[in-house]
């Protein structure tokens, strides 16, 4: 096969493209909320679910900092004036969610934009890319937790701050302007989840990757060193410990079971769950496949563009560090559980996608093709887990509306309450909040008994039973 540079590739009608590119920031946001409240508009009349209720009776009852085995005061402040402006009103709630994906899905299409032009020669293709990338993102189904569950919101600010970072880093700001920015979004990010500990690793891997100075590098990194310094020092002193017991998977002892666990999870970024064990093994070794097969392709057909080569290189390495922790404190592969650990993979996993699929077909009619059948997979797989979460919402309006009309009546016992559907949180904890919440008399209702997904799974007919 013989390499085709980049820059002969053609891309048609790049016109409405590139208007859009060249929009304000605003509105290139306003078009993609649209996009992302039809994609969400499952969920945004769910209602609070599991772990929901605990954190709002602490923070927006209570006002207190939920401390016990965390530290991410960031999020708590959002849900503290979600509460206070919205009360037990859900949809403030889950519209936050979804617009701020938006929001990073135009960061995201700003961050390609901007490093993609670091090149040594001008290409049609690329035009596309950013936009495609953003749209790979707006629609990746495998990162839901983080959008469709209130609290997964942790997750989705820490992503935000990571990409506003990055966007940071390739911008043409001063350098101490640039610094301050990276610094602020490091220390405000890992005030709100974990997963952007990492941020300095691709800070560094990026700087190295464009040939940055090892001035310019160690200035970014020693600040960022004194950021994490300064949140460690906060963490413990509002605490009481750097890593609480939730935490403590992130220095769990290397084993076997362990690195088969990393294995799985690394799957996960590019496969639905499955219950079939070995099948996703299987699958997850014909998609290495497939893919080394196509970034080998991508790589030939860059061979003299050095800067495309630099943009597949950084988002391979992102993608790789980024997957660190993902892989180290493990995503469930039978259900959705803990995808939100996958939603700053998933960044760096667009633009390589997008990157990708740009550079691998060569026709605009095969790239038109094969974009609008990746699109549509991917929709798929994303309303069919909107759809667990929403059945799960179901089920606590289900709970609430049948405790409403029996107040008054007697002693209700609820009988194997389900944790869970398929990954989508219902009760597995926080059901003595939901009850003070919403003004029920605890002594009056009773749990007497609950279910994980494998009993659940094993009980014949309806598993959940509501005695008065």
């Amino acid at each position: 096969m013989h390499a085709t540079p980049s820059n002969q590739i053609t891309v048609e009608n790049r016109g409405g493209v590139q208007r859009f590119l060249n929009m304000k920031w605003y509105l290139q946001w306003l078009v993609f909320a649209a996009i992302a409240s039809i994609l969400y508009l499952p969920v945004l009349g769910n209602t609070f679910l599991s772990d929901d209720h605990l954190v709002l009776w602490k923070t927006g009852v209570q006002q207190e900092l939920n401390v016990d085995g965390f530290f991410r005061p960031l999020s708590d402040i959002t849900l503290w004036l979600s509460y206070r402006l919205f009360k037990l009103n859900s949809l403030p709630y889950y519209l936050f969610q979804v617009l701020l994906h938006a929001l990073n899905a135009v960061m995201l299409m700003q961050y390609c934009r901007k490093i993609s032009k670091m090149r040594t020669s001008s290409a049609g293709t690329m035009e596309l890319m950013p936009l495609l990338a953003a749209l790979i993102f707006l629609t990746y189904p495998f990162h839901n937790e983080a959008i469709a569950w209130i609290l997964g919101r942790g997750a989705l600010m820490a992503g935000s701050f990571a990409i506003g970072a990055m966007l940071a880093l390739v911008s043409h700001w001063k350098p101490v302007t640039k610094i301050s920015l990276i610094a602020l979004c490091y220390f405000l990010g890992l005030a709100a989840y974990e997963t952007i500990i990492i941020l300095p690793l691709l800070v560094g891997a990026q700087l190295l990757i464009m040939g940055a100075s090892r001035k310019e590098m160690g200035k970014i990194l020693l600040v960022l060193a004194a950021t994490f310094g300064l949140h460690a020092g906060l963490r413990i002193a509002v605490s009481g410990a750097f890593i609480g017991g939730y935490g403590a998977g992130f220095f769990q002892g290397a084993s076997l079971d362990t690195m088969l666990v990393m294995l799985k999870s690394a799957g996960r970024v590019l496969l639905p769950p499955s219950d079939n064990s070995q099948w996703m093994m299987i699958a997850f070794a014909s998609v290495l496949l497939i893919g080394a097969g196509a970034l080998y392709t991508v790589w030939r057909r860059t061979k003299n563009d050095m800067g495309a080569r630099r943009f597949l290189y950084t988002q391979l390495a992102c993608l790789a560090i980024a997957m660190l922790v993902p892989m180290w404190l493990g995503v469930s592969t039978r259900t959705s559980e803990s995808d939100r650990f996958l939603y700053l993979p998933s960044i760096f996993l667009s633009g390589l996608m997008a990157f990708t699929l740009m550079h691998l077909f060569s026709k605009a009619k095969q790239q038109v093709i094969m974009v609008a059948l990746f699109l549509v997979v991917q929709v798929a797989l994303l309303e069919e887990n909107n759809l667990n979460w929403k059945k799960a919402s179901d089920t606590v309006l289900a709970m609430k509306r049948y405790i409403e009309r029996q107040q008054g009546e007697g002693r209700l016992l609820v009988l194997n309450l389900p944790g869970e559907t398929d990954g989508a949180y219902i009760f597995r904890v926080g059901f003595k909040e939901f009850l003070r919440l919403y003004g029920y008399d605890s002594e009056q209702v009773k749990l007497v008994s609950q279910l994980t997904r494998d009993q659940q799974l094993a009980l014949p007919g309806r598993s959940a039973r509501i005695i008065g």
